[in-house]
């Protein structure tokens, strides 16, 4: 206290976009930045850059730093979320206000008698992080809070209700929706909201927190992969300077499991048959192929492999065994023709003693 802080001590939020649709239009916003947009159905539209004067499309009049946009889901108000309070000066930047355009008109915000812009600003939290659209209503969320953002009309236009407390999000992209519930990280575990906020309880909570830097919270990405009913997120581990480790949760089977990979960015399949990853080497990778192109190299069989917590026998003269083991995994014979799976258990004499390994099955 009382003591300048040196720049290395300084840590920025990396420079997210926020994107959304206006009907072919991309509407993009650099975190605490501008707004532009790109109309697709321009002529030339791919020799033609996204700007803040695209024909018809202006947004010359927007808030010229926000942290998050949107459109809203049915009533198409364009959402700037920890924006400014005074359009065009920057210093005036609130990371607790909202404020939206007028319905249909994304370069409209002074209120009048006769429009339906507006503003509003949220109470429990520092800044807002993050937001989604669900259905008919918008989730917001502050590092410490959950809101629900709906269309209520005039003259409010939208109403803002606290639904969750102590459930702030970790990040932007620590979020992803299935079916109208939303999945989250934040920095203190995991939650639920399908309706209600509800703590989503994790089996290897300690094992990723106790190794995961929370200060780069904004890098984390959710993603989902529906085929395998699995949300994934990335996150970087301490030392780290991007997302080097997972975290999984099979929400069908209520299971998790983590392991270890560079991953900035997620889509799940949907125009690609495969799921899609960014990685930190800057290229774009197919997941769920079952081979490994090892970065130019030839493609080669993934090998994978899980592994189990420890299972107590309790005492005295008790036993186990293991009688079938199915492997639930697609083999591509092209790529694989001799699949192997290996089965191997290690084993404690007694409690505190050394681990003892069998051999090794297949």
């Amino acid at each position: 206290w009382g003591e300048a802080a040196s720049a290395s001590d300084i840590s920025l939020e990396p420079g997210l976009w926020s994107l959304s649709n206006f009907g072919e239009v991309l509407i993009a916003t650099i975190g605490n930045g501008k707004t532009f947009t790109w109309n697709a159905g321009a002529g030339s539209p791919l020799t033609t850059r996204a700007s803040t004067t695209t024909s018809n499309f202006q947004t010359n009049n927007n808030p010229t730093a926000t942290r998050i946009t949107l459109t809203s889901p049915t009533t198409r108000h364009l959402i700037h979320l920890g924006t400014e309070t005074t359009i065009g000066n920057t210093s005036t930047q609130d990371d607790m206000f909202i404020r939206f355009s007028d319905r249909e008109a994304i370069n409209v915000y002074t209120p009048t008698a006769t429009n339906t812009a507006g503003s509003q600003r949220l109470q429990d939290g520092t800044k807002i992080m993050s937001a989604i659209r669900s259905k008919e209503n918008i989730l917001v969320w502050t590092d410490n809070s959950l809101y629900l953002m709906k269309f209520v009309g005039a003259p409010f236009t939208f109403g803002f209700e606290q639904v969750g407390t102590n459930c702030g999000i970790i990040g932007k992209n620590a979020v992803i929706q299935i079916d109208g519930a939303a999945f989250w990280m934040s920095s203190k575990g995991f939650f639920l909201y399908d309706g209600t906020v509800k703590s989503l309880p994790c089996s290897v909570e300690d094992f990723v927190y106790d190794n995961f830097d929370t200060t780069k919270g904004q890098q984390v990405y959710a993603g989902l992969n529906n085929l395998y009913t699995e949300i994934v997120w990335y996150y970087p581990s301490n030392g780290s300077e991007y997302n080097d480790k997972y975290v999984v949760y099979n929400y069908d089977m209520d299971i998790w499991y983590y392991g270890t990979l560079n991953r900035t960015a997620w889509i799940d399949r949907g125009i690609d048959d495969f799921p899609i990853a960014a990685g930190t080497d800057g290229k774009l990778y197919f997941h769920e192929y079952e081979i490994d192109d090892q970065s130019g190299s030839s493609p080669v069989a993934v090998e994978s492999f899980i592994q189990s917590a420890p299972i107590d026998l309790g005492d005295g003269e008790t036993f186990s065994y293991v009688r079938k083991l199915i492997p639930d995994v697609t083999f591509r014979t092209s790529t694989n023709p001799t699949p192997q799976v290996d089965f191997t258990v290690d084993a404690f004499n007694y409690n505190g003693g050394l681990q003892v390994s069998t051999d090794t099955a297949n």
